[in-house]
């Protein structure tokens, strides 16, 4: 394949003198080696793509396919699972491709100041997942009574009206017991953020998710919180909540700058 047939893919940005190497093994599309390319302050972590899959018609086009979306994804993960036990990486979005090396420098020199504030400001530090689902079956209290029949109408109203406030009941308890846990866990970290919550065909759990919270947490700080991560979640069986801990990973929810660009 010819130089001018091929792309920059970048996975993130780290501080110049962060990383002494580049990570072992291919890059994202299976056979060009990543790279640093260093500029100022700021270094990229990069691969050479192919522009016959990284170009802008072809990633149209893949994009579209989830197979290639989640094979992609899992490879830009791991070239930044490699950099993040040494340092801290200003993630890329994934399929961020410059067509040269020279669209690279100019957004790197064009954007220098602010990157070296947040590569500064997020050093040594790293984001954990934590998502918090009301444990056992959302639409049913822990204090509804099995369905009998009952004698007369009246008795019957009145016993799905006791059933219904329970189940709010239940359902306040756990929403106010993971409000809890979330301002103990933001106390903790140096900033957080709460996203979205996740549909079940999305989060892969049946239940109902009542938190959907990062936590950007500085790395000393790491064993006592996950230390704490692990108490709240044998608290969860009690306290009508289940807790999944993810992590760590680069501070996706914490770049303080748009980054962006690409061909």
């Amino acid at each position: 394949m010819a130089m001018s047939d091929t792309g920059i893919y970048v996975y993130g940005l780290v501080a110049d003198g962060a990383l002494t190497e580049a990570p072992d093994g291919p890059g994202i599309a299976g056979s060009h080696a990543v790279e640093l390319v260093r500029h100022g302050g700021v270094c990229a972590l990069i691969s050479r793509v192919g522009l016959d899959e990284f170009g802008d018609e072809a990633l149209r086009a893949h994009l579209s396919d989830m197979g290639w979306v989640e094979q992609t994804a899992r490879g830009h993960q791991r070239v930044l699972d490699q950099v993040i036990g040494r340092c801290t990486p200003i993630p890329m979005r994934m399929c961020t491709v410059y067509g040269d090396e020279a669209g690279l420098r100019t957004m790197l020199t064009r954007d220098h100041d602010n990157l070296r504030a947040a590569l500064s400001e997020l050093d040594s530090k790293l984001e954990w997942g934590v998502k918090l689902f009301a444990a056992g079956d959302a639409a049913r209290s822990a204090e509804q009574m099995p369905a009998r029949a009952a004698a007369t109408g009246t008795a019957y109203l009145q016993s799905r009206l006791a059933q219904r406030n329970a189940s709010a009941q239940r359902h306040a308890d756990v929403a106010e017991a993971c409000g809890e846990v979330h301002d103990e866990l933001r106390a903790m970290a140096t900033a957080a953020r709460l996203n979205p919550l996740q549909r079940p065909e999305v989060s892969g759990r049946a239940a109902a998710m009542v938190v959907n919270a990062s936590y950007l947490v500085a790395n000393d700080r790491r064993d006592q919180f996950c230390g704490r991560v692990a108490a709240l979640r044998e608290e969860g069986a009690r306290r009508g909540f289940e807790l999944e801990l993810t992590g760590p990973w680069p501070p996706y929810n914490f770049v303080p700058v748009s980054i962006g660009g690409g061909l």
